[in-house]
């Protein structure tokens, strides 16, 4: 562990004394956020509004749906990138801190329910029963999901 250690005691020397390094970070995680959750959230109200006003999600909102995730996905890679070098800023007090460890946790339920995503969205095109219901659930997962890491995100600096 000492090799992390003495990464993460220069990076947060580089990070500390760089207000353009600050910044471009801190826009690379929050901007992956706004992109991905965006762009998440916009695609699972459509599918909420075509599974309530159809008995099956048309197969075009299924398709759009899908080719949402390319979007997500390196929205997500950023996070990941950025929220790292954010963990080695300061990384004995983020490892100690239970904010951090719940936003964590619900970042791996939301990567979890994008599993579920792509089953759902799998099950919807082959035209397998029950498949609305699990793009429902998934779709309402993923509105929570984001909104809970977004929230738990602002919650972690506050509560350095």
């Amino acid at each position: 562990m000492v090799p992390i250690r003495e990464l993460a005691e220069t990076w947060a020397s580089l990070y500390s004394n760089s207000v353009a390094i600050r910044s471009a970070v801190s826009f690379a995680h929050f901007g992956g956020m706004i992109t991905g959750g965006g762009t998440a959230i916009a695609a699972d109200l459509n599918m909420l509004s075509a599974i309530r006003h159809a008995h099956v999600p048309p197969q075009d909102e299924v398709g759009r749906f899908r080719n949402t995730h390319l979007v997500v996905i390196t929205s997500l890679v950023v996070v990941v990138v950025s929220g790292v070098l954010l963990l080695l800023k300061d990384l004995d007090a983020m490892l100690e801190s239970p904010p951090f460890w719940i936003k964590m946790g619900l970042f791996v339920a939301l990567l979890l329910n994008g599993v579920l995503v792509v089953r759902a969205e799998k099950q919807a095109s082959a035209g397998t029963p029950g498949a609305r219901r699990l793009l429902r659930f998934a779709s309402l997962a993923s509105l929570i999901l984001w909104l809970a890491v977004t929230l738990a995100g602002t919650v972690v600096p506050n509560a350095m």
